[in-house]
């Protein structure tokens, strides 16, 4: 037994000695009665050995259902939450009184975004009429022609 592997004796199991390996505990005890370092060793992990000892965790019978529930009311309790905050804010900033002062232009301009919509689509969308349609038609019967003269030849 050296210093490094008593070391690593009570860093794995320990000071109380009734924890050790029964094939390393003769030699440990022995070399703890020799050594002045390993005294200090057991001294100074003792303090830890007995605050880990002491903290003692209560069993729970059904510990995984307790986690899933957990997780589970803390995702719907966020989906509302978020649900409700974006609702009552979007509410709050459309309805005619806010911050305590009338404010009437806030629900007048959700009412033209439709409107000023299809105002914008309409100058942008080209709607074509039947003299262009009539264009298409001829501009492809004539493409369909030509390449059933190239298949001729």
């Amino acid at each position: 037994m050296n210093i490094q592997r008593f070391k690593e004796l009570i860093e794995a199991y320990g000071t109380r000695s009734e924890r050790w390996p029964e094939a390393d505990r003769h030699a440990a005890l022995i070399f703890l009665e020799a050594e002045r370092d390993a005294v200090e060793i057991i001294n100074e992990l003792r303090r830890l050995d007995e605050a880990l000892d002491a903290d003692i965790v209560a069993q729970s019978t059904n510990l995984k259902a307790d986690i899933l529930h957990q997780i589970s009311l803390t995702t719907v309790n966020r989906a509302e939450k978020n649900r409700d905050d974006l609702f009552s804010k979007l509410w709050h900033w459309l309805g005619p009184y806010a911050n305590g002062s009338f404010v009437i232009w806030r629900p007048a301009i959700a009412a033209c975004i439709p409107l000023l919509t299809g105002v914008y689509l309409g100058s942008v969308v080209e709607t074509g009429s039947d003299d262009q349609l009539f264009e298409w038609e001829e501009d492809i019967y004539v493409m369909g022609l030509v390449s059933e003269n190239e298949e001729q030849e």
